[in-house]
């Protein structure tokens, strides 16, 4: 062979190294914008299919609503959290709450009339608190018919 088939034969052994290296690089960066599109950047406590912030949640005293706590990307998509979440109410003569750590199952349950803050956290994110408005069970437990005994006028 001659110098110059050395020297192509080269330049064509550098071509495949190069594109084999930018096709590496470019699985690396599709992978860091998918993890990058994936982050969590904000979380919502949702009831049903509302998913507007700090929603209103009615409960009777002694019931339970459900409730799902939701990650949100940067583009405002619903995404998986990618830390626990946990949440509390303001005031657990009224109200309290439990959830999956996956955000998933929440159930709120009324203890006590009164309206109380439902607040969720993922890591360091914080929802927008929900209102836990809690009404008092005006169920009838039991109702008793008494029939008066009449007696009639002596003759």
């Amino acid at each position: 062979m001659t110098a110059g088939q050395w020297i192509l034969v080269g330049l064509i052994l550098a071509i495949i190294a190069l594109s084999f290296a930018v096709a590496r690089l470019t699985r690396i960066i599709v992978k860091l914008l998918r993890r990058e599109d994936e982050k969590v950047v904000r979380i919502a406590i949702v009831q049903g299919d509302c998913t507007m912030s700090g929603p209103t949640i009615p409960v009777t005293e002694g019931a339970t609503a459900p409730f799902v706590v939701v990650g949100f990307n940067k583009a405002g998509r619903q995404v998986p959290l990618t830390d626990p979440a946990a949440v509390t109410t303001g005031d657990p003569t009224i109200a309290t709450a439990t959830v999956n750590p996956d955000g998933t199952n929440g159930v709120a349950t009324g203890v006590g009339p009164g309206t109380t803050p439902l607040n969720a956290t993922s890591g360091t994110l914080t929802a927008d608190p929900a209102s836990l408005v809690v009404s008092q069970d005006l169920a009838v437990a039991s109702i008793a018919i008494q029939v008066p005994t009449v007696t009639p006028p002596s003759p």
